[in-house]
């Protein structure tokens, strides 16, 4: 599966969700958990992530390519 790193059609490099997004993935935990500390108190901290695929196959594809590890 690929991506595009802006919301805007016909702009931006496609990019492998596989190989980059796996990098990527690691910087946004990092500034997550700096953001996180300066979280208000008394709030309750959720995450959710969505990702979508053309075909189940390019799903169970991603699914059996990702390592299993605590954080990526």
């Amino acid at each position: 599966p690929t991506y595009k790193d802006t919301w805007i059609p016909f702009i931006g490099k496609k990019k492998d969700l596989l190989t980059t997004g796996v990098d990527e993935v690691g910087d946004y935990n990092e500034k997550i958990n700096k953001e996180q500390l300066n979280y208000p108190d008394g709030y309750e901290k959720t995450g959710s992530v969505f990702i979508e695929f053309a075909s189940h196959l390019e799903l169970q594809r991603a699914y059996q390519g990702v390592p299993y590890a605590k954080e990526l």
